[in-house]
């Protein structure tokens, strides 16, 4: 015989809005990286280092962010 947990369905919503909430960030993670790669500098990475490529991807997302 097949015994119910029940706090079975507790659990389902608990994981299904931890679920949403991680899609939700991983969805605009993904949006901004698409949006930082359109940058022809920051796609081809022009800067020969690393503090200067940091200083453009940081004016792009600001530029992103002001629009």
């Amino acid at each position: 015989m097949l015994i119910r947990n029940p706090g079975a369905a507790a659990d389902h919503l608990a994981s299904t809005a931890t679920a949403t909430a991680t899609f939700t960030t991983t969805g605009t993670y993904e949006r901004c990286c698409n949006r930082l790669k359109q940058w022809r500098g920051l796609a081809t990475r022009y800067a020969k280092r690393a503090a200067i490529y940091r200083a453009e991807v940081v004016i792009a997302a600001i530029m992103i962010w002001l629009r």
